[in-house]
């Protein structure tokens, strides 16, 4: 947990500018989208073609 601290104080220039925001921020964005889980079933008869037309945002 030192080395943690020690690093943030050494490096808190760059982790609060633009890059160090950004990386963070895909950290976070990619940890939350892979919770979503999508759940869609199609059934169709025979000889009939279908179409699915959706957002995965549906789902939530």
């Amino acid at each position: 947990m030192e080395d943690l601290v020690n690093f943030v104080l050494l490096n808190k220039e760059w982790i609060f500018s633009g890059i160090g925001v950004f990386i963070i921020s895909l950290i976070f964005l990619q940890k939350k989208s892979s919770r979503i889980k999508i759940n869609q079933k199609q059934i169709s008869g025979d000889n009939s073609s279908s179409t699915q037309i959706g957002n995965i945002r549906d789902n939530e």
